[in-house]
């Protein structure tokens, strides 16, 4: 965890040693890494699926020579990142958090990492990464909001010309609406508090990582981003390039109408005051990002991987499956519950509603952002004529 007030000076591996060690508590093991964990060391166990994809996210990429582990905790994420793949090389943990240097330093040494594989660093995130060294990977794991950390974050890696960024937000209630406010101030857009909010929020994210990329030239490429819980995760590439990153903070501007009393929406340019399919009036959620949030064939390589990782959670086969079967589809979802109370539906079941308008011709799928809705470019109305009427 960061700490705030943390010193400018920081240790690197051999200066922490094992002091602290006899504090130790529980052990656990997670993925292929074994871990010590302290009770004044975050760890979270639910986070396990997150660390699973990110894992296999990372075994999908090229060479990996570097990689830092920001927000380290007790060194899980890099931990596994480094014994699970083979194309990791060293890796940098960090943390501004006494215990946590420690605690990483050990399991580090725990799980057989040789001294010139890894070291370990006290410092504030912000600071590391404007003294200028670079990172083929650099994983933001924070608790809440990674906004602070996204400008230092975009500005490292003078020289290169791709990198990858795995960035974490836990703050799904501010994003999805429920603190509108906080989302005015820390992203400087208007969420939207709907049956299509985990999308929206989602967007809401990559629009700030885009906006942050773009302003140091670096186009922005998600190659997953998952909702799932109380986080959403981003994993993507960063392309060097001013025409790029033109680009970049053009699809960082786009925004979501949703009508609130019939439940259509689209996003466009600009929000539209009057829906287009009741003629009510709307409301609007924006910037957004408004390209793809998801790389098909980056997916695919992580289905191809993951047959040979036994260890993973069995929701991450399912995730990945569901991911890959929406990729294809358009912007945005339609909840077919809301779609039913609002329209005085049955609730209809989400497969024969999907077997319907794909024998029509429409893409249709279901959605990892809700159990309850289909992805479709259908139109409202197509999707409410295969819908009983109560």
């Amino acid at each position: 965890m960061q700490e705030k007030n943390a010193p400018d000076a920081w240790n690197e591996g051999g200066e922490t040693g094992a002091k602290g060690a006899s504090a130790l508590g529980a052990m656990t093991s997670e993925g292929l890494a074994k871990l010590h964990l302290r009770s004044e060391v975050f760890f979270n166990p639910h986070m396990r699926l997150c660390r699973d994809l990110s894992s296999l996210w990372v075994g999908a990429l090229p060479a990996l020579p570097s990689l830092l582990d920001g927000f380290c905790a007790s060194g899980a994420r890099g931990l596994r990142y480094k014994l699970e793949n083979k194309n990791v090389g060293h890796v940098a943990f960090v943390d501004a958090q006494p215990a946590a240097v420690e605690l990483a330093e050990e399991n580090a040494k725990l799980n057989g990492l040789a001294p010139d594989a890894f070291r370990v660093m006290r410092a504030d995130i912000n600071r590391l990464l404007g003294v200028g060294e670079r990172f083929d990977l650099i994983e933001i794991d924070p608790f809440g909001t990674p906004v602070p950390y996204l400008a230092s974050l975009m500005r490292c890696g003078s020289g290169m010309d791709e990198r990858f960024v795995s960035i974490t937000a836990t703050d799904t209630a501010v994003l999805c609406g429920a603190h509108a406010q906080a989302c005015y101030k820390g992203y400087a857009a208007r969420p939207l508090h709907s049956e299509i909010g985990h999308e929206a929020g989602l967007r809401i994210l990559l629009g700030a990582i885009a906006r942050a990329a773009a302003a140091e030239d670096w186009s922005l490429e998600p190659q997953l981003c998952v909702s799932h819980r109380h986080y959403f995760k981003v994993m993507a590439r960063l392309v060097k390039g001013a025409e790029g990153a033109v680009e970049t903070a053009k699809t960082a501007m786009s925004y979501i109408t949703h009508c609130p009393h019939c439940l259509y929406h689209h996003m466009d340019g600009f929000p539209t005051p009057i829906c287009a399919w009741c003629g009510q009036h709307t409301q609007w959620g924006g910037p957004v990002w408004g390209g793809d949030w998801v790389d098909k064939a980056c997916v695919e390589r992580m289905q191809r991987l993951a047959p040979n990782r036994p260890y993973l959670s069995k929701e991450a086969g399912g995730l990945l499956a569901a991911i890959s079967a929406e990729a294809d589809g358009p912007t945005l979802y339609y909840d077919l519950h809301e779609l039913a109370s609002r329209h005085r539906r049955v609730i209809p079941a989400s497969e024969r509603i999907i077997e319907k308008l794909q024998s029509m011709g429409f893409f249709a799928s279901r959605t990892h952002f809700s159990a309850s809705a289909i992805r479709t470019d259908a139109t409202l109305g197509d999707i409410l004529d295969k819908m009983e009427k109560r």
